[in-house]
């Protein structure tokens, strides 16, 4: 046998695997459906969630799309961003764990963006937000202080456009606003 006659020989061959693979991929699809009755369709298993919810979750899924979900405290020491979230009936308290080095501009630039997701979470309660950082207290010991507080109603928080506000507006419009010294001075 000639190599010529040899590669038509394993052309064939090939042609005819190809032909058998399509046959039995073609079968195994188009079943009856009595055959697969096992095997469900991905819609039905899809489970809608509600983002407009009151509750931690979107809270939570909220600042962690913002802001990483763990701070950057040190190689050996990351803290979660969100510490806590307390609802009641008057208020949503949301406690953050800020990064090592932070600044003013920083955190309410970022604060601009989690209000903006915030405006669509249906409540009619005030929302308080509590930053914390690792500190060192007069006697040298690390301590979990506040450094940065403020709170928004929500008459507030729906009527201000955050893509485009000035972050010196928070004076303004929030109340109980508290800035800690050392925020400025990283």
């Amino acid at each position: 046998m000639t190599k010529v006659q040899k590669e038509k020989k394993k052309m064939g061959f090939g042609k005819l695997l190809l032909i058998g693979g399509f046959l039995f991929i073609g079968n195994s699809v188009f079943n009856d459906k009595d055959e697969r009755e096992d095997v469900k369709p991905l819609a039905e298993e899809v489970v809608e969630i509600d983002r407009t919810a009151l509750n931690e979750e979107n809270i939570e899924t909220i600042i962690n799309d913002v802001m990483e979900k763990e701070t950057n405290h040190s190689k050996d020491k990351q803290l979660k961003r969100v510490e806590s979230i307390t609802i009641n009936e008057k208020y949503v308290i949301i406690q953050i764990n800020a990064d090592r080095i932070t600044t003013y501009d920083y955190m309410m630039y970022k604060f601009n963006e989690i209000n903006e997701e915030m405006k669509e979470i249906e409540t009619d309660k005030e929302i308080i937000y509590d930053v914390k950082q690792q500190l060192v207290d007069d006697k040298g010991h690390p301590v979990n202080s506040t450094i940065l507080s403020f709170s928004l109603t929500q008459d507030v928080l729906q009527s201000i456009n955050f893509e485009n506000f000035n972050i010196e507006g928070y004076k303004v419009y929030s109340t109980n606003l508290f800035v800690h010294p050392i925020i400025n001075s990283h």
